[in-house]
């Protein structure tokens, strides 16, 4: 019987030693996983980054495309018509009708007080009703501007209801 025993808790020494080894096994294993879901998650990180870099940079890059497409448009037809402003100024306010999404657009100049109406996109429009300092031009903002000032407003005709 004492012979049982004694092998007994000899198996019970070696089951204790290999579950001890087994712990420390288990233990590395799930600090290695650990280790790769952080490299994961940084490396995962990154990329997102990247990605939105690169949306970034294409939205510039689009936007670019489109400012060169515009000047080029701008510089053909004032090169098809030296002299005459007119066809730019009409180029203008139908890539701005297009651009705002609006059905109508205008392009005016300005001698420093007064704004004339150089374009009108369509040619057909419903009524405007104008203004300067004088009238309509205590409600609104108004700055003096000079001769060689640009400005684009995109302004829908159904806000000044």
């Amino acid at each position: 019987m004492q012979g049982l025993r004694a092998g007994g808790s000899v198996m019970s020494a070696i089951v204790d030693r290999e579950l001890a080894e087994l712990r420390r096994a288990y233990a590395e294993l799930r600090r290695a996983n650990s280790e790769l879901r952080n490299e994961r998650d940084a490396a995962l990180a990154e990329s997102q980054a990247r990605t939105a870099e690169l949306a970034q940079r294409d939205s510039d890059y689009g936007e670019h495309l489109k400012h060169q497409s515009a000047t080029i448009d701008v510089l053909k037809v004032m090169s098809a018509s030296p002299g005459d402003p007119q066809p730019v100024f009409d180029l203008i306010a139908r890539q701005a009708a297009k651009t705002c999404n609006v059905p109508t657009a205008a392009v005016a100049t300005c001698d420093g007080t007064m704004l004339h109406l150089s374009s009108l996109f369509p040619k057909e429009a419903p009524p405007v009703v104008s203004f300067s300092m004088g009238s309509l031009g205590f409600l609104l903002p108004f700055r003096k501007l000079n001769r060689n000032d640009t400005e684009i407003t995109c302004m829908k005709l159904t806000d000044l209801k």
